[in-house]
């Protein structure tokens, strides 16, 4: 069958004329009419099998002939036989078609169970720490040939950018404008404090809060802090990271997201509690690069991020129902 049988003959016989040679010699039009001259050996027979006119066929032989400087297809003997190169030709020119027409129908596919794919994950740790054993898991199960990574966010926005990371949890309010997305959990603020720190009350009051030290994320990784109108003594800026351990110890109070306390209060003397004024809703996001929306192994990925990011949203909402520590 000829790839386009539905293009009107006159459109077939002006791509085969003089002008359709590209600049490498051929085009699929051509090595599909010498196949079908190849196996009929006969240009009329070649033209019905192609549904194309017998001078249409003519001019790509001519093109063909001077393209290969053979003859191709000669009379003897009262019939129509090939030229040994033409017969050498016969094997290569139906693998180069069926090459050609696989690509034709290829399509975007991901079986989990058969594919070995890398995806590489972007996340703070403390994120990484609650949702990739989840995912781990989910994946073990159904893809186990499948290897993800997991590598700090801070450092991985520029290859985000380029396509090297196929998903990204962040702050929604972080992401570059226009990035696919959507949002996998609500996170809120808390206060940051020792084990040992006690209040008059069950929580912190405005005041108490305001005669603490505060333990600050250095510049570039507060972009996402809420606004305090809160006069209060600052005693370090620190890494993000090494803010719980300070806290621990009693070098002072931090404002942090609920799911990064509850991660630290796992290894460490901390507690948290609800902050005294009303602070904007963290959203915590699952994106992509743009070039992977339609790709069919990152719509299985997210899907199963989504997943095993849930009970971390049930359990933050829990705790913000609660107020507790």
């Amino acid at each position: 069958m000829p790839l386009n049988p539905e293009l009107p003959d006159k459109i077939l016989e002006s791509h085969c004329g003089k002008q359709a040679m590209t600049p490498l010699g051929l085009e699929v039009r051509h090595i599909e009419i010498l196949e079908a001259v190849l196996a009929e050996r006969h240009i009329s027979r070649a033209a019905e099998r192609l549904a194309l006119s017998q001078p249409a066929v003519s001019n790509v032989m001519g093109q063909l002939r001077r393209h290969f400087s053979d003859d191709l297809l000669i009379r003897h003997g009262g019939q129509m036989v090939l030229t040994p190169f033409a017969h050498s030709l016969k094997e290569q020119v139906a693998a180069t078609l069926k090459g050609i027409r696989a690509l034709a129908k290829a399509r975007p596919h991901f079986d989990p169970a058969a594919n070995d794919r890398s995806f590489t994950l972007a996340m703070p740790p403390h994120v990484g720490a609650m949702v990739m054993p989840n995912l781990i898991q989910a994946i073990a199960l159904v893809a186990p040939q499948v290897r993800l990574e997991c590598v700090p966010l801070g450092s991985s926005w520029e290859q985000f950018g380029a396509g090297d990371i196929d998903i990204v949890l962040s702050n929604v309010n972080l992401l570059p404008p226009m990035t696919p997305n959507i949002i996998v959990f609500e996170d809120h603020w808390r206060c940051l404090v020792s084990a040992q720190q006690h209040f008059a009350g069950d929580t912190i009051t405005r005041d108490e809060l305001a005669r603490l030290r505060f333990v600050e994320p250095l510049k570039e990784q507060r972009l996402a802090m809420p606004p305090m109108d809160l006069e209060a003594p600052h005693s370090a800026a620190v890494p993000m990271e090494i803010i719980p351990h300070i806290v621990a110890a009693g070098g002072g109070v931090s404002i942090v997201p609920a799911s990064f306390a509850q991660f630290h209060q796992l290894s460490l003397p901390l507690r948290s509690c609800p902050l005294p004024f009303e602070t904007p809703i963290i959203q915590c996001a699952m994106a992509w690069p743009f070039s992977q929306d339609h790709d069919p192994a990152n719509i299985w990925l997210r899907d199963r991020v989504f997943a095993a990011a849930e009970p971390v949203s049930l359990r933050l909402a829990a705790l913000e129902g609660g107020k507790g520590a």
